[in-house]
């Protein structure tokens, strides 16, 4: 999932290009199921984002209605979707290529 706004109260949107880097991304692997949302919180990103640079969030959910486990005692390795994680690592690494003019 690729956040289009992030914040807790006042959501900041997500820079232009980072957007269209994500979606020249998702174009480029569209085996991928991504979505695009409002984030709920704060984000790493956000502080770029507030000062107008392009930056993104981008997060891997849980399949099948499986409660997630972040920032909890349980945020341990094992719950770890292997899958996604391949996933993010291929979006991420597209994004890089496409910024860098290799795609």
């Amino acid at each position: 999932m690729t956040l289009t706004a992030d914040g807790l109260i006042l959501k900041h949107p997500t820079h232009p290009r980072a957007l269209e880097a994500a979606r020249a991304a998702h174009s480029a692997l569209p085996g991928l199921a991504l979505s695009e949302k409002t984030g709920i919180a704060y984000t790493d990103a956000l502080v770029a984002t507030r000062r107008g640079l392009p930056a993104l969030t981008v997060v891997a959910l849980p399949r099948g209605g499986v409660e997630a486990h972040w920032h909890q005692v349980s945020d341990r390795p094992e719950h770890v979707e292997l899958q996604a994680l391949a996933d993010a690592c291929a979006f991420a690494g597209q994004i890089l290529k496409q910024l860098d003019g290799d795609a």
